[in-house]
């Protein structure tokens, strides 16, 4: 019996440092590099704008990139593309000259001659452009009651005039150029207010290009307009109402 115990003993220990050897044996090698058969997804995403309507779109070059495709849209769900370029690592970052006024995303793809391209890299938020213009100098030219018209500096870009009573910010009124009124440089808004001041604006889309503070003339029913002194001083002693349209008047 002694004899079976002592030989099940000398085979656990044998198989103790067979197992011992057996993991030495198993253990990896250390790695130092890493072949890969992609390219590296472009990091480090962002976007700048740039006089309004132009963006630098920007990432981490990575060392296995010899090339990268850029593709803009114009919508969040990336289906309306209006910009697919594809440029070398070294003209990173690039500049794209893109519509004032517009929401745009974009995405990036690594690309290398021996490798699979990699997987997007997408930039998830909006890039908002907008419009920069000179002053075009609005004046304006003639005042009614409920009217009022402007010219300023010929130039093709200018979209729209907005206007607003003093005091009522909030009710914004646009107007929309025509045309006529483009090649003119000139515009009438009415529907205006008698007597109130209003702060009127010339735009290229989001561009403010000239902007003016004036009143609309009084409502002249039932007013007996004067322009002199002498006829001031009768109106006023026959007890009429005056329309003042004297030099240095508001209403001239």
């Amino acid at each position: 019996m002694k004899h079976i115990f002592k030989s099940l003993a000398v085979l656990a220990a044998l198989c103790s440092t067979f197992a011992l050897t057996g993991c030495r044996q198993e253990e990896p090698s250390e790695i130092t590099r890493m072949d890969l058969t992609r390219c590296l997804e472009p990091m480090g995403l962002s976007a700048k704008i740039v006089n309004g309507d132009q963006v630098t779109f920007n990432w981490e070059v990575g060392k296995d990139a010899e090339k990268y495709t850029l593709v803009v849209y114009s919508d969040k769900e990336m289906t309306k593309e209006v910009e697919n370029v594809t440029i070398s690592a070294d003209e990173v970052p690039y500049t794209i000259k893109l519509a004032a006024d517009q929401s745009y995303y974009f995405k990036v793809q690594a690309r290398n001659a021996i490798k699979d391209p990699s997987n997007w890299a997408v930039y998830e938020k909006a890039i908002k452009t907008f419009a920069v213009k000179d002053n075009l100098y609005l004046k304006v030219a003639e005042r009614q009651a409920t009217a009022l018209s402007f010219t300023w500096t010929s130039d093709p870009e200018v979209t729209h005039m907005e206007i607003y009573a003093v005091g009522d910010e909030e009710n914004v009124r646009s107007v929309e150029l025509s045309s006529s009124d483009i090649s003119s440089a000139t515009a009438t808004i009415d529907g205006l207010k008698p007597s109130t001041n209003y702060v009127a604006g010339l735009y290229y889309l989001s561009a403010n290009r000239g902007q003016v503070n004036l009143w609309t003339m009084p409502d002249a029913s039932g007013l007996t307009t004067v322009s002199t002194d002498a006829a001031l001083a009768a109106a006023l002693n026959d007890g009429a109402s005056v329309l003042l349209s004297m030099k240095g008047s508001p209403y001239t």
